[in-house]
């Protein structure tokens, strides 16, 4: 008998023993009663009705291990002035909690998200509000939210290029809960007979106001969002736009679709208007241009027989730098750190470090191709899932490779062992990373 399911009969006999005693004295409904035969139960339905209010969430704890690349131009702009060694750590304590009230048409939905981080840098406690909002669904095709959102715009796995109003994924963790931004939206949705089978409209304003979204855009606005939805001849297509002065003019559209049960396309396309960039040559002058630019995907997604999933996508990124911009930082970085150790003079460094929040940040280049295998239970082995994720920058050659192991036969307890490699000559993006591997644990527990 299975180990994870099974159990001796005097245990089972055992454990309903308790269950029934324990609705018998907690759940008055659920009593056995002596105007019926013995074995007879007497159920209150009232007792199981939907209660307002719920609570859920998980826990979790993450310790990480990083090798370091000490030649790289990243290990030099943020360890120039000490010895970190061959390897450092980070240790991880995290909660993500969910609280809900509802009562007639209304809503209240908090999500906060606790996290301690013990680094090299410094230790570290964060709370922030990922989401607080309340809802009105005055009918089934009407709800409107007022407050801190989390939205999901867009089609793609690893990215979305038409993600307007929303903070941008990790693609080497896409499925991270991400804090939203305040908003009002709502969402309209009609069903119709015919080819057109649904259509669905969700404008959203945007304020970026003192301590308000500010890290929405650059200038205090009232910035308004919106997506039409269609389910036109099966396939599910979205039109996006966002206007304001806090962020240039986007437009968008994006589109999925299955061609069999088992294999569907997607896609993304994003127009931006008048995009600022900043840009840094080799001697450090910094300059800004402003250009209109586009980022789109386009990818697959392919289940087979065997319980297999791969997803493939590729990924232009119109914001991003140049393969020859980019190696005018890394120079950049390098002259720093030379001038650091024959002058003890930071400045270069520090005018380097400034920019590499744009420069080191996800994907910062302009070609990216995407590919994530996972195969549900080989060999029979349950509750396993074993999977690898590759990203590889078409610009430059560089890429990263990041197998994982995910197991979750303990119940609301899940265990994923994950491997981070990156590889690169200089002067690339996944060569000039700080990091050569890393090695993380995640045990996390729902409740």
């Amino acid at each position: 008998m299975n180990a994870a399911h099974g159990t001796s009969g005097i245990l089972r006999v055992a454990v309903f023993g308790f269950v029934f005693l324990v609705l018998n004295f907690l759940i008055p409904g659920f009593s056995y009663s002596e105007e019926h035969e013995p074995g007879e139960y007497e159920f209150d339905i009232s007792e199981f009705e939907k209660k307002p209010y719920s609570f859920g969430g998980y826990a979790e704890f993450r310790p990480v291990l990083f090798g370091l690349d000490r030649d790289a131009a990243f290990y030099k702009l943020r360890f120039f002035d000490r010895d970190e060694g061959d390897t450092t750590y980070e240790y991880n304590l995290g909660a993500l909690i969910d609280l809900s009230y509802q009562k007639d048409i209304a809503e209240v939905f908090i999500q906060p998200n606790i996290l301690y981080t013990d680094s090299y840098k410094e230790s570290e406690l964060d709370m922030e509000m990922f989401q607080g909002y309340l809802s009105l669904k005055p009918s089934t095709s009407v709800r409107a939210y007022a407050g801190k959102r989390t939205v999901k715009w867009g089609k793609g796995y690893a990215w979305n290029p038409v993600g307007f109003i929303e903070r941008p994924k990790d693609p080497n963790d896409p499925d991270l809960a991400r804090e939203g931004f305040v908003m009002l939206i709502a969402d309209y949705t009609k069903s119709f007979e015919g080819a057109l089978r649904a259509v669905s409209l969700s404008p959203a304003l945007i304020p970026v106001y003192e301590n308000v979204n500010e890290d929405f855009g650059g200038q205090k606005a009232l910035n308004f969002a919106g997506k039409v939805y269609l389910l036109l001849y099966d396939t599910d297509i979205d039109f996006m736009l966002l206007l304001g002065d806090s962020k240039s003019n986007r437009y968008g559209f994006d589109f999925s679709r299955n061609i069999t049960s088992n294999f569907e396309v997607h896609g993304e396309f994003a127009f931006i208007d008048d995009f600022e960039k900043k840009i840094v040559d080799s001697s450090g002058k910094v300059t800004e241009s402003v250009s209109d630019v586009v980022n789109y995907l386009v990818g697959l997604r392919y289940l087979s027989a065997a319980d297999t999933i791969y997803i493939l996508e590729y990924y232009q990124n119109g914001t991003g730098y140049s393969a020859a911009e980019m190696r005018d930082f890394y120079f950049l970085a390098e002259k720093g750190f030379q001038d650091f150790l024959a002058t003890g003079d930071d400045s270069v460094l520090s005018k380097a470090e400034k920019l590499s929040g744009a420069y080191g940040g996800q994907n910062p280049m302009r070609h990216y191709l995407y590919l994530r295998i996972s195969q549900k239970e080989p060999f029979e082995i349950l509750y396993l899932t074993p999977a690898i994720t590759g990203i590889y920058n078409l610009s430059d050659s560089s890429f990263s490779l990041s197998p994982e192991i995910l197991y979750k036969g303990i119940t609301n307890l899940e265990v994923r062992l994950k491997a981070g490699i990156l590889s690169g000559e200089d002067e690339t993006e996944y060569g000039e990373k700080q990091n050569d591997y890393k090695v993380e644990l995640r045990l996390r527990y729902y409740f």
